[in-house]
């Protein structure tokens, strides 16, 4: 699996709604079909900051 560049694709069409963000199907010359996923920067930051305060807490609760 490689990156494509964005400039390469044509004909991208909304596929489905992922966990951190969207997918799309869409041409490349050289690759035929491809999948694109974009990534939703809010989710990405949503979801780390979740991890973290998780983290937090466990970090916490070992040393009560």
């Amino acid at each position: 699996m490689q990156p494509i560049p964005y400039s390469e694709l044509q004909n991208l069409k909304g596929f489905a709604g992922g966990g951190f963000g969207f997918i799309y199907k869409a041409k490349h010359k050289q690759h035929g079909t491809v999948v694109y996923k974009e990534l939703d920067i809010r989710i990405l930051r949503e979801k780390y900051a979740q991890f973290v305060l998780v983290e937090l807490e466990c970090m916490n609760s070992n040393h009560v």
